[in-house]
């Protein structure tokens, strides 16, 4: 059986032994909700503890699709609530492909298989 680096290993735990999660941890091959920036660029989240975060992975398509209809779902109810500028605001998150190694922190954003950005992942986060 293959073996895990460190930093998959960690992220297998997060997600608490999930197989789906390991499988993409072997692979390097996960995928996120990206929002393009206005001067280029991507914007990702982050998930984890202070310590011990990760960029914010979904290990299959379909989870990353259904979170951001999700997240698309509560943009509308805040728009609806007054919570939110229904001229200027909308939800523009993309589910795109990110390809990393765990190894070092530069991950690849892609679209069906092309990589259209690679950067630190803590910089698309915001938490570098």
């Amino acid at each position: 059986m293959a073996q895990l680096n460190s930093t998959f290993t960690a992220l297998v735990e997060l997600f608490d032994g999930d197989d789906a999660m390991r499988q993409a941890c072997l692979k390097g091959k996960f995928f996120t909700i990206a929002n393009p920036l206005f001067g280029g660029g991507y914007a990702i989240g982050s998930m984890g503890a202070e310590g011990e975060l990760f960029p914010e992975l979904y290990p299959t398509l379909e989870a990353a699709n259904a979170e951001n209809a999700s997240m698309r779902e509560q943009y509308l109810a805040d728009i609806a609530n007054g919570d939110r500028d229904d001229d200027d605001d909308e939800w523009d998150g993309e589910v795109m492909e990110l390809y990393w190694t765990g190894e070092t922190p530069v991950v690849h954003l892609a679209e069906n298989g092309s990589v259209v950005h690679s950067e630190d992942w803590h910089s698309l986060s915001g938490n570098n």
